[in-house]
């Protein structure tokens, strides 16, 4: 059974709400429904939960400050009048550039259908409940039912007819209300402020404005991180409101900053996308006037204007790694040699995927792969690998190629080394390899993975000194359980590995002390005494060679001491070239 909120089209919305702002924020909520309710409708049903702290980025432009911040969940089932089983969508702004929509649930519409992003922002201000076309300045959006496809647009003065309600005024103006506080409640930033009747202010001079604030504070402050002091939206509306503060406040660099921001804002690089906060954006900066209660909203443009630049910026800074070049064609398979610069994890419905970003070593080209699960590289290595081209793709401006089928022959050796390893077929593709030392995902090479399989099940012995004979290193410490080979063949208490180890590898004993050898109770093994003079030998050189170094650098403190000196007497001038001969000089 349908509940009486049901039937009424009512929605559930959650919010996150500075603590400071709930008896504010509920307040509103509770007005909404003492109206909804005179239109004969259900109450609001509004919940506040409890405080939580959240980590949030602090005002001052540091990205690794943070500061934490009480907000408190309100969730709240409630919505505007159903008119004949239709449900309100959006109210729509009309102006010759472009729209200003408003309306809680309107980017979500946008999200569903991007085609709506132009009907939304473009729509001439018509009603299709009276089919007349005039100059309308707002028009309402509405939504079937019953059919969620079909959409109707309706002019404020056709709602009364359009409702059937007796008392449409009244329902109009809740709609408006509604709309209102849940665009609020959806952006921290966006506030109303009253009593400056029809005022409006300047675009261009806002936004200097902001600049003035954004540069006194060190960035911009939010509402939910604001301390004290205030947040950025407020004091961009105090001070657009006396023109005292103004003329103490805004310097001629603000006013250029000013005047950059909003040519940037009436520009095609300023992307829109299907993004209706910037579509706003772009609609005040093309109007070139702001409305009172808008300002702080035109004055975020700061922000927006300064995430964009610092993303060009970091986008052209990984640009300039690259060179714009096509790798091979559609559907044709290739092999190249290629340095991993990143793997970015990305979640979906369906888990998570791995996107591999490669540099082609040969030619510098940008070439990228997606994997579901961690992938079989390890960021900032090269590798041999083969693939087929999936497609070519130019991304800010850049020509990258989309791979799929990755493979890599150099790592086609790690999954083999099991218990029941073959030693003698397993050599022989052994020694085809051109990389005896790649990595995989968990920094591991072949002799890693063969001495920890040994350790547990005793893979032949064959396959480790073939190994050590081609070259691979046993001091390679694994992410997953911070060992090395050499580590595997202490704990396997293997004679013979061991006493190989600490001739070619003496230094790998350090992490051996008698401690660490008690607690693996090796301490009084036959081979321990020796085990344990090799390691002291090499801490004793170590020590050595610091007391050498710290006498060679007081040496050349003296030499350094007196080289101003000789420079002095012998009129030289010397520069970071020169640095050595100055040094043999003195």
């Amino acid at each position: 059974m349908r509940t009486e909120h049901e039937e009424a089209g009512y929605e559930k919305y959650r919010v996150l709400i500075p603590e400071h702002r709930v008896e504010d924020t509920v307040g509103k909520l509770k007005r909404l429904s003492s109206r909804a309710v005179k239109l004969n409708m259900p109450a609001f049903d509004i919940e506040v939960g409890e405080p939580e702290v959240h980590k949030k980025l602090a005002g001052n432009g540091d990205p690794y400050a943070t500061v934490n911040t009480s907000v408190v969940p309100i969730t709240v089932v409630g919505g505007v009048p159903r008119l004949k089983g239709w449900r309100f969508v959006a109210k729509i702004e009309h102006d010759d550039d472009v729209n200003e929509v408003l309306g809680f649930g309107a980017q979500k519409l946008v999200d569903d259908d991007p085609a709506m992003f132009e009907k939304l922002t473009q729509c001439a201000p018509d009603c299709q409940h009276c089919n007349v076309k005039r100059n309308r300045n707002t028009t309402y959006l509405f939504k079937s039912e019953t059919n969620p496809q079909e959409l109707i647009q309706v002019g404020s003065s056709c709602i009364d007819d359009f409702s059937g309600h007796k008392n449409p005024v009244d329902l109009l103006r809740m709609a408006n209300q509604f709309v209102s506080v849940m665009d609020e409640l959806s952006d921290p930033d966006e506030m109303g402020i009253g009593g400056s009747g029809s005022r409006l202010f300047d675009m261009e001079r806002i936004l200097a404005v902001a600049s003035s604030v954004v540069r006194a504070d060190g960035g911009w402050v939010s509402r939910d991180s604001a301390g004290s002091s205030g947040c950025s939206v407020d004091w961009v509306t105090s001070v657009m409101l006396d023109p005292k503060m103004q003329r103490k406040l805004v310097t001629e660099g603000d006013e250029r900053k000013g005047t950059e921001i909003f040519n940037w804002l009436t520009s095609d690089s300023f992307e829109v996308g299907t993004d209706i906060y910037r579509s706003n954006l772009a609609g005040m900066a093309a109007r070139g006037y702001v409305p009172a209660k808008k300002i702080g909203l035109a004055g975020s443009a700061v922000a927006t204007y300064a995430r964009d630049m610092q993303k060009l910026k970091q986008q052209k800074e990984r640009n300039d790694k690259y060179e714009s070049v096509a790798i091979g064609e559609p559907d044709e398979k290739i092999s190249r040699t290629v340095l991993l610069e990143k793997k970015v994890p990305i979640e979906n419905q369906w888990g998570m995927n791995v996107l591999h970003i490669f540099k082609d070593v040969e030619t510098n080209a940008k070439m990228t792969w997606f994997n579901s699960g961690s992938g079989k590289f390890l960021e900032g290595h090269q590798y041999n690998i083969s693939g087929r081209v999936k497609k070519h793709e130019t991304r800010n401006g850049l020509l990258e190629t989309k791979l799929t089928r990755v493979s890599s022959p150099d790592l086609a050796l790690h999954g083999k080394i099991t218990p029941e390893l073959d030693a003698k077929p397993f050599i022989k593709k052994l020694k085809k390899l051109e990389t005896v030392n790649a990595l995989d995902a968990n920094s591991e090479n072949l002799i890693h993975v063969a001495s920890h399989v040994h350790r547990f099940y005793g893979v032949p012995k064959d396959v480790l000194y073939e190994l050590i004979d081609m070259g691979a290193d046993p001091s390679v410490v694994s992410h997953r359980d911070g060992n090395n080979a050499f580590d595997y063949w202490v704990d396997a208490q293997d004679e013979e590995l061991i006493e190989l180890g600490l001739k070619r590898w003496p230094e790998l004993a350090l992490r051996w002390d008698d401690k660490m050898l008690a607690d693996y109770d090796l301490i009084d093994k036959p081979w321990s005494q020796q085990f344990r003079r090799v390691r002291d030998s090499v801490v004793t050189n170590e020590s050595q060679e610091v007391n050498s170094k710290e006498g060679a650098e007081a040496t050349l403190l003296e030499l350094r001491k007196e080289q101003p000196k000789v420079s002095e007497e012998l009129d030289l001038d010397f520069d970071d070239e020169d640095d050595d001969q100055a040094l043999r000089l003195a």
